[in-house]
């Protein structure tokens, strides 16, 4: 299975009603973010590789992830997956931290995953009704 992967504003910093919180200056906020978004793309690629993997195998199919940092520390993650013809998208958002983060991205991959098997079946479907017709 290969995905392609287009990371869009995978600077939470940057989203609308986010700040830098404390006393930290904007040196200090850099290394943090770049660790995020690092996090974030590696824990995105593997798990929907892996999870992927047994529904799509000989498709490619392509990803559009968008994380954005709300106010009070809150992510929203959402994904778009193109594959089988169609687009299927999940969201969801949680309080920011490293076991969460994980957690956000299991939700959302199990939203597109259901999407998925309900498209493989309704086609399963359409091709038993073919060949019986003919």
């Amino acid at each position: 299975m290969k995905f392609q992967f287009t990371f869009k504003g995978s600077d939470p910093s940057g989203a609308k009603g986010s700040q830098v919180q404390g006393h930290a200056s904007q040196e200090d906020a850099a290394p943090k973010q770049d660790r995020f978004q690092q996090r974030m793309k590696e824990l995105v690629r593997d798990k929907t590789e892996k999870r992927f993997d047994r529904i799509l195998s000989p498709e490619e199919g392509h990803a559009t992830v968008m994380t954005t940092r709300e106010k009070n520390n809150w992510i929203l993650l959402e994904m778009t997956v193109k594959a089988l013809g169609d687009s299927f998208m999940g969201s969801d958002k949680l309080v920011e931290n490293a076991t969460n983060m994980e957690q956000l991205v299991d939700t959302v991959l199990s939203k597109i995953e259901r999407q998925l098997l309900k498209r493989k079946e309704m086609q399963k479907e359409r091709w038993k009704q073919r060949n019986i017709q003919d």
